[in-house]
């Protein structure tokens, strides 16, 4: 229908902007077209359909219904190529327009399913990881199924049905995930996206399912031994069963003909996987990673896929489609070679043929620095923007970090003379000058007391040496302590290290006295106890390990601060005391490039920095351009008979792995890698690299000195993909800690949180391009904010106990926050997330207003309960609970209270050993 509109310069109608338009203008909503009265087009096609008249930028989702081989008519689908908005896309029948009907389709096996978004929004290239952490009942599709079916975290395309047995959720010991009935049972997960491989995270154990049925698109069932160890492998236990974090191992599907089944170019595709347990056997799983690489030949495999899809940018709708090389400066728009590392050009930043420009240098930024004479490739990595500028194209920003970076110590440390010196060095370089904010951004903040979980509920510990489970949440007297977050890369390890006067200290003013913090992005800030101080900022984007030396004493001279092992400065005065109770981190990142605020974003990612391996051994070392991973986190580990896990104090990330018998074998399965690295002990005599089926010693560049921080790494880049890394234990005790990644891109979002029921969750993984913050409503909404339904989350903040009487007067120390309490009399999850776990108090980490409920009773007459709001003074109570009638009086509490980020909660006793008559929570709002 056609209907005229006036509009008046600087106005809009019916939410519709007409760039540049006064006049008249004719709207036609079938066609979707705007019409000035002269006959001319209004500068592209403005919005007129409803729903989504806007001038907002956003992506329009398609639809995908569902089907199981039929269109809604009955009709049979055909295989075709016809993709949306008249596009070629690789053959199938799913994911394609159907000539019966127009609609395209998703398969699926579950009765009563609904239309799903179309996932191929934005660009997509490599690998994303989605937790599984939560399940939710489907009232309709289990009434028409007739089976229970369950969304998986609220998300439409991701779903368990139960057949027999049952799929639930369990927070336990090996931390949350989704199992499977220990007895027989039959149920399968579906999950529908636009990729062409996948990795499951499954936790092993010696008695997971060994039957793992795997078919894709309704097609031929896969069963071999490789998708067999989707569950996990009969031999297989991971050492991190007890420490109340995820114990998954990540797990290629492995299968020649699933690979064939998907095909090589990423297309819509539905994966059902199916888990036959029989007896005693079980599988628990805890996230899925989903690959996009077009991975027919060598040149699509480094090429971004943006399928045929529909955008507003500038208040126009355009159909954008296109594929791009990951980094614009090694291939032009038109797919031709621009530069090798260390090449340059005479004249320009390389352009692409016709008007389309590669670079779009005018919302670029740090661009300047790569100029000397000649235009320089940049090897240190930045962010890269793709959007749509206002006649359709698709534009490239970006914002690179400079050769050297700058550090609190405002002077020059080996630095680089320009651009034209080639990138030499795994260690980051300095130039003099105040530290330059100009490009960063904060990527995440933390109190170091975030670095922990209760102790993984193994009470308070106060030994040296340090005690297994040992972390900075739960530190008071003197300790040492590691920690990884959830991704696997974040951590704190610290030796000797105590609290004293509300502040973090070292014991002594000895020597390796202090505490490691690795963190991934370009800069790092201390906030400590004499204000916020900026340490190094503009770094290489990857992985850094900064060294805080501490001092006890006083003495300034013995103290130091190191980034990747190189010293910045000596001890200043304000750091001696390293943190306040509540002080920490801030991780920089590369800040968006300045693009119009009217442009629709479809790719924004980190390039990495250019990868170059370690060449000095120890712990404060690391190679540029990589993502660590923790020996605690992802690995595929081998028999548990002759290994354990140990506790590296004052080592980067805190762990490793010792007593490795000769022979076991490491792997880190469905890295998307070009290169890794092992850290470990004397890597050289002890280990044997590994890389998709075979060892690589006879092409590895390996260190053998008899330290912690030796090294081994492939000696030329293997080809871009998803690879099996990891290594061979070849003799003696074979001691490592972690691998380094080598993956040219990364999410420009490493540390965005999953929010579950009980936590905010790092999600960690190969994380390269990432649809769930792209926005796909004229509201602002998120991929992620349309596609699930989150009202299951709730509002709990935290829920603890402890089973240690308290008398009156004494700081309650709650000691048990993870996992399921099973008492005799009760039953309930224990968890934080808002609040950090601070050994005797609980700090706010979020502004807002909460709800503080308590319940205990006496264990002996006359016993007071107070709670106290920062602070132990009479005037800090909030509640004062006296009960002086009988032994096991009951006394409890609720207040409902505002709190800004940094206030901090001290409950004190009487307080009942027993968990089934005390409990304290905090809800929100």
């Amino acid at each position: 229908m056609a209907k005229q509109l006036k509009l008046r310069r600087g106005k809009t109608t019916e939410h519709a902007t007409f760039t540049g338009v006064v006049g008249e203008v004719t709207v036609d909503t079938d066609k979707d077209t705007a019409v000035v009265h002269d006959g001319s087009t209004a500068g592209g096609t403005p919005l007129a359909t409803e729903g989504w008249l806007s001038s907002k930028s956003h992506i329009i989702p398609g639809v995908l219904y569902p089907s199981s081989g039929n269109d809604l008519a009955g009709s049979v689908l055909v295989t075709t190529t016809n993709g949306p908005n008249g596009s070629t896309v690789a053959t199938s029948k799913y994911g394609t327009v159907q000539a019966s009907d127009g609609r395209m389709y998703y398969y699926t096996d579950i009765k009563g399913s609904k239309p799903i978004k179309d996932p191929r929004i934005g660009a997509h290239f490599g690998s994303q990881r989605h937790k599984t952490k939560s399940l939710q009942l489907l009232e309709q599709e289990t009434a028409t199924h007739g089976f229970d079916v369950f969304s998986v975290d609220g998300r439409e395309w991701m779903r368990v049905v139960n057949t027999s047995g049952h799929f639930y959720v369990q927070n336990a010991s090996a931390g949350q995930g989704i199992n499977t009935s220990a007895h027989t049972f039959t149920g399968f997960l579906e999950i529908t996206g636009y990729f062409n491989n996948f990795n499951l995270i499954s936790y092993t154990a010696h008695d997971e399912a060994d039957d793992i049925n795997v078919t894709i698109n309704g097609g031929t069932t896969r069963n071999s031994s490789d998708t067999d160890k989707l569950a996990g492998r009969a031999s297989v236990i991971t050492p991190l069963g007890s420490r109340y974090v995820d114990a998954g191992s990540v797990i290629n599907h492995g299968d020649s003909n699933v690979t064939s089944d998907l095909g090589t170019t990423p297309k819509i595709n539905t994966i059902r996987i199916e888990a036959v347990n029989t007896g005693s056997e079980y599988w628990r799983f805890y996230g899925i990673e989903l690959i996009a690489q077009d991975t027919t030949s060598t040149a699509t495999k480094s090429q971004i896929q943006i399928p045929s899809q529909n955008v507003v940018s500038f208040g126009k709708k355009f159909t954008v489609a296109e594929t791009k090389h990951y980094n614009p400066f090694a291939y032009k728009t038109d797919g031709s070679t621009v530069w090798a590392s260390g090449a340059h050009n005479s004249t320009a930043w390389p352009i692409g043929t016709g008007s389309s420009t590669n670079i779009d240098t005018a919302t670029s930024l740090g661009l300047a620095a790569w100029v000397s004479t000649n235009y320089y490739k940049p090897y240190n990595g930045g962010r890269v923007v793709k959007w749509v500028a206002s006649d359709g194209t698709i534009k490239t920003s970006v914002n690179m970090m400079p050769p050297n970076a700058r550090s609190i110590l405002t002077t020059a440390i080996s630095a680089k003379a320009n651009a034209a010196v080639e990138n030499d060095t795994y260690l980051p370089t300095f130039e003099a000058g105040t530290v330059d904010h100009s490009l960063a951004e904060v990527a995440k903040t933390y109190m170091f007391r975030e670095f922990g979980n209760g102790n993984a509920n193994a009470g308070t510990h106060a030994t040296t040496p340090v005690a297994p489970y040992a972390d900075a949440s739960m530190l008071n007297t003197l300790d040492d302590f590691a920690y990884v977050m959830d991704d696997g890369l974040t951590s704190m390890s610290a030796n000797d290290m105590l609290i004293s006067g509300d502040q973090l200290r070292v014991y002594n003013n000895a020597n390796e006295e202090g505490y490691y913090i690795t963190f991934i992005g370009t800069g790092i800030s201390i906030d400590s106890s004499d204000g916020i101080y900026t340490v190094a900022q503009n770094l290489p984007y990857g992985t850094h390990i900064m060294w805080c030396e501490g001092d006890g004493s006083n003495v300034l001279d013995n103290g130091e601060i190191k980034i990747d092992g190189v010293q910045v400065m000596v001890r200043p005065t304000w750091a001696q005391q390293l943190l306040n109770h509540d002080g920490g981190f801030s991780f920089h990142q590369p800040k968006m490039p300045p693009i119009p605020e009217d442009a629709v974003v479809i790719a924004d990612y980190m390039l990495m920095a250019d990868f170059v391996g370690q060449g000095a051994v120890g712990i404060q070392y690391i190679s540029k351009g990589v993502r660590n991973v923790s020996c605690t986190r992802d690995l595929f580990y081998p028999s548990s008979a002759t290994y354990g896990l140990a506790v590296e104090p004052g080592g980067n990330m805190g762990f490793r792995m010792n007593n490795v018998g000769v022979g076991k074998e490491f792997r880190l399965n469905g890295t998307f890698s070009n290169n890794f690295v092992l850290n470990g002990y004397q890597t050289d005599a002890r280990s044997e690299l590994y890389l998709d089926g075979s060892t690589q010693d006879s092409s590895a560049t390996k260190d053998n000195t008899a330290a912690q921080g030796s090294y081994s790494y492939i000696t030329t880049n293997y080809s871009l993909g998803v690879h099996e890394v990891g290594h061979n234990v070849a003799s003696d005790d074979g001691y490592f800690s972690c691998y380094q990644i080598a993956s040219p891109i990364h999410t420009s979002s490493h540390y965005q949180t999953f929010e579950t029921p009980f936590l905010h969750e790092l999600v960690g993984g190969d994380r390269n391009m990432e649809q769930t913050n792209l926005v796909v409503t004229p509201d602002g909404k998120t991929w992620d904010e349309v596609t699930r339904d989150v009202s299951y989350i709730g509002n709990g903040c935290v829920s603890t106990t402890t089973d240690t009487a308290f008398a009156s007067g004494i700081a309650v120390i709650l000691d048990d926050w993870r996992g399921n309490d099973t008492g005799t009399y009760a039953t309930f999850d224990l968890y934080n997330k808002d609040f950090a776990i601070a050994y005797d108090r609980l700090i706010c980490l979020k502004d807002g207003t909460y709800t503080i409920s308590a319940y205990t009773i006496e264990d002996t007459a006359g016993d007071v309960l107070k709670l106290m709001l920062n602070g132990t003074a009479d005037a800090n109570i909030l509640h004062r609970s006296y009960q002086d009638a009988t032994t096991y009086e009951g006394h409890s509490y609720s207040m409902t209270i505002p709190l800004k980020r940094g206030d901090f909660l001290i409950q004190q006793g009487g307080w009942h050993s027993s968990t089934d008559y005390s409990r304290f929570e905090i809800i929100k709002g």
